[in-house]
This record gives structure tokens, sequence and C-alpha cells, in this order.
């Protein structure tokens, strides 16, 4: 490495996209005057997570963007989710760098052979549907067909707990839940693939009694049902074979960092599809390794998605390594800066993407108010 190539600066760039939604970027820049980006956004971060974040930019700064710099950071993927989500901002950043310094794409750094295709995307529709009424839910899954997705999620099943799960209105939140999943079932072709998250918001009984419901309408795609513990790795194995019986695949695990925390519940017959996050899982490297092996037991990957242009680009570059075949997830339409904070802006058209061919991710953040 040249002292050209020695880390300047490390910067932290928020987002106030929604009432709801903050994106968090990461830029690195070097001595030569590039500048590396990763996004970090956590729904849940604590209250220190910039402080954690600029303290951990900090000892990088002086160091060279190699991956042995990024190596003397991996303690952060032993913490917490906050940590993990920190090392995964970081490693895109210098993955970025590293593709811009060597003049490849940063898919062509994690596999040499791989090659630009279209990613087939799938449209989330939840944060796009603010009102939570049954109408408003079809009518955007309505409108994402039309514009070129043949695969829609939802998360309905606002408030339901584990713990009111099998109470009185544990039910009556399961029964609207139920209801705007019909109202899109009714909404959409036949054609359409429809997914269902459920993030972790039943006990056993209740997913199991809810498959048979979803089972019903054509529901193809049912992920997160349970809490992902080990105590839960049974009914998980068996709530999978019940979803295969009636059609229907279970997907999960979008919050864990690194392989070893992944195979239980891989090795465990939990899932058909596992969701590595690109801003949590570890990184790239990490991602291509969970896919790697799940692989290997005959496990899918769709890498989980909703957040924002970088985080989706940096997907997309990770889809194009691992080759895969499985729908990439996509925030759709929660707000326009998705296409207009970046240049390029984040394209996708006729719900497809592709992995730039410049060097690096191939995209740069504009100066936005935070």
């Amino acid at each position: 490495m040249t002292k050209g190539n020695i880390i300047t600066e490390v910067r932290i760039r928020e987002v106030r996209v929604t009432a709801r939604t903050l994106w968090r970027h990461v830029l690195v820049a070097t001595r030569e005057g590039l500048v590396g980006i990763g996004e970090a956004t956590f729904d849940a971060a604590p209250a220190d997570m910039n402080r954690r974040l600029s303290r951990a930019g900090e000892a990088l700064v002086g160091k060279t963007s190699d991956e042995e710099t990024l190596a003397a950071l991996a303690s952060l993927t032993q913490g917490d989710m906050a940590d993990a989500t920190i090392f995964s901002a970081l490693d895109q950043a210098l993955t970025d760098l590293r593709g811009q310094q060597a003049e490849k794409p940063c898919f062509l750094l994690l596999r040499d052979e791989a090659k630009a295709f279209p990613v087939a995307l799938y449209a989330n529709i939840n944060r796009k549907t603010r009102s939570r009424r049954a109408e408003e839910f079809a009518a955007n899954a309505l409108e994402a067909e039309r514009e070129g997705f043949q695969a829609v999620k939802l998360a309905p099943f606002d408030a339901l707990t584990p713990e009111l799960a099998e109470t009185e209105q544990g039910q009556s939140l399961i029964a609207a839940g139920i209801e705007r999943i019909a109202a899109v079932a009714n909404a959409v072709s036949p054609r359409t693939a429809l997914q269902v998250d459920c993030h972790w918001r039943f006990s056993p009984r209740a997913a199991s009694r809810l498959i048979d419901e979803l089972a019903e309408l054509g529901v193809r795609w049912l992920e997160c049902p349970l809490p992902e513990t080990v105590a839960n790795i049974d009914d998980l194995a068996r709530l999978r074979r019940q979803a295969n019986a009636a059609g229907m695949r279970l997907a999960g695990l979008e919050n864990l960092c690194g392989w070893e925390r992944f195979e239980p519940f891989v090795s465990g017959g939990c899932y058909d599809v596992v969701m590595p996050d690109i801003k949590h899982c570890g990184g790239y490297r990490s991602m291509l390794e969970i896919a790697r092996r799940a692989e290997q037991h005959g496990v899918a990957v769709s890498p989980h998605n909703p957040s924002g242009p970088i985080c989706h680009q940096a997907s997309v570059h990770a889809t194009t390594a691992i080759g895969g075949h499985e729908r990439l997830e996509i925030q759709w339409r929660e707000t326009p800066m998705f296409e207009s904070i970046t240049t390029p802006g984040a394209a996708f058209d006729n719900a497809i993407s592709r992995a730039s061919e410049s060097p690096g991710l191939g995209m740069t953040l504009m100066a936005t108010e935070s």
C-alpha cells in the first residue's frame, strides 16, 4: 500500500426519511481523495450508536484500507447488534475503497469470475403503507405489481407479541393481519408471489394455525414466525415442514452476524431461505461465507434489504457475487429520496437491479440535510 491509501477521516451522515426511518451512512476518506461508503441503518440503534461508530472509525485513521485494517476491528462482531452493524458498515466502506483503488467493482473483488446479471427484486410494501388499512395494503401491492414486481411482501401483524398470541387480544390482532393479507391476495394476480413477514410475533401454536390460514390465501413465503432463539429450533423445524407441505417456504435470520450464529438454525432445518443483511451480518465476506455454507445444507439465500440506496447497491453487489437466483428485497416507494440522494441514483426498472460495473460500489452520496 502507498501512503496515498492512508485513511484520513471517517464521517457519519444521517438522512431522516420518515418519522420512523433514519438512514445512517459512514464515509471513509483516504489521503488520495477517495471516499468509500457503507450503510449502518439500524432501527433499534442505541442512543450511543454514533459515538460507538465514531470511536470505531477513529481506530482506522492513519491506517490503510486493506483487509488487515478491518480485521483489527473484528471484535465488534462479537458484541451486540449495534457493534455488528458498525463493523458491517465499515466493511462495506473499505470494500468500496479497495474496489476504487483496484479499479474493479465490488462484486469482482469478492469473486473473480462473477458477472453482472439482472437481479430480480420483490417489493416490501410495508413502510409505504402508513395507514395500515387493508385497502391501502391492497392498493400498494397492486401498484407494485403494475410496476413489474412479481412478488410482494407485507408485515401485517402490528402490536402482536408471542405473549399475546394465545390471548383474546392476540387473536384479534392476528385476525386484523389476516384481513390485510386477504385484501392483498384478492387484489393481485395469482401469479404474483405473496410473502408475509411475522417479525417474530407468534407463539409456536399460533404460528401453526397461521400456516393453515395463509395456505388458503395462497401465501408462498412466511418469514420470522417465532423469536429466533436456540430454544425454538425444534419448533421452527416443525413449522418449516408444515409450511412446505402447504406449498410455502419458511424464511428468516435477518439479524444475525457471522456463520457461527446462523449454523445452529441452518443445520437444525429451520428455514428454506436465510436472509443475511449486509448491514448486520459482518459485511461482504461474511455474507458470502453464509451463502456458501447454507448452500451446502440445501438452503437458499435472499439478502434482507429493507433500507436505503447504499445498502441496496451493496446488496446487489453481494447477490451478484453469490450468483444466486432468489429475488432480492427492496423497500418499495417508502420515499423519493431512495432515488435522489446518490449519484447515480439507485435504479430499478421493471423490478430489476444490476450491479454497477464502475470501480467499487459505483455510487457516491450527495450532500443532504440530516
